[in-house]
């Protein structure tokens, strides 16, 4: 044998080794192959669960009253709106404070001055509004009539907002929690029972942000107080929902 024969051996050896190291063997192929099937059947069934909703309401009689009142003032310039703005804001809150009504804070939360402007013509401005937002904290409630007729009559141009609070708000809340939880088993268990089966543990709960409280519409405040009626009290009313999901189990053997 030459030497250039050899040669040609030994490689065609060496590439059939290669070969045969790569290739897997049947032994690695069925365990493989089993290893998705041994894993689907170790996976567990899937628990059916049971989704319900629950809500409370609770109303509260306010404690107190947050009054906004406006003050605007309007001229040709700026600082001829701004001018008489401060002296009318001055006049409305010492009409106020002469009421005389035990605690309560009367305090300027805003002031601006803006352009009023005629769309129909090509945004022109018209003229110019200064305008202060008072805040009044009213806690004798049954006095708000009173507060708002004394307000308007002393230059007040609008009654921004009136929102009712209640101390009790916290405790009412929870309380309303607890009721619109309980409302939200009683529906799981009759959905169990219809289904044949029992209501299991509870997973999970959630709940909505907190709202409460009750705000009067400026347009109908006003309305009220012109006419020389009593304002109208709004009660706080706490409102609560919460989402629960439970476990069904089948009947019991």
């Amino acid at each position: 044998m030459t030497r250039r024969e050899m040669a040609t051996q030994q490689q065609s050896t060496h590439y059939a080794a290669r070969r045969s190291a790569c290739r897997p063997t049947p032994v690695l192929l069925a365990l493989s192959l089993a290893a998705p099937m041994a894993v689907a059947q170790s996976s567990p069934a899937v628990q059916p669960e049971i989704v319900t909703n629950g809500s409370a309401t609770i109303s509260l009689p306010p404690d107190r009253a947050v009054v906004r009142i406006g003050v605007a003032t309007r001229a040709a310039t700026a600082s001829a709106a701004s001018t008489p703005n401060g002296p009318l804001v001055t006049r409305v809150l010492d009409t106020l404070r002469s009421m005389n009504l035990p605690g309560t804070p009367t305090r300027a939360i805003s002031f601006g001055v803006a352009p009023n402007y005629d769309f129909s013509k090509g945004r022109q401005i018209i003229d110019y509004e200064a305008r202060t937002t008072l805040e009044v904290i009213l806690k004798d409630v049954a006095s708000l009539a009173r507060l708002l007729d004394a307000a308007l009559g002393a230059g007040a141009t609008d009654i921004t907002s009136i929102a009712f609070e209640s101390d009790s708000s916290a405790t009412a809340r929870h309380r309303a929690l607890a009721t619109a939880l309980k409302s939200a088993r009683d529906d799981a268990e009759a959905i169990a029972s219809a289904a044949g089966g029992r209501l299991g543990p509870l997973l999970l709960v959630t709940t909505s942000p907190e709202t409460s409280g009750v705000a009067m519409r400026a347009a109908e405040t006003m309305s009220l107080s012109v006419a020389g009626l009593p304002a109208v009290r709004r009660d706080v009313v706490i409102y609560a929902t919460v989402q629960a999901r439970w476990v069904f189990l089948g009947p019991r053997q």
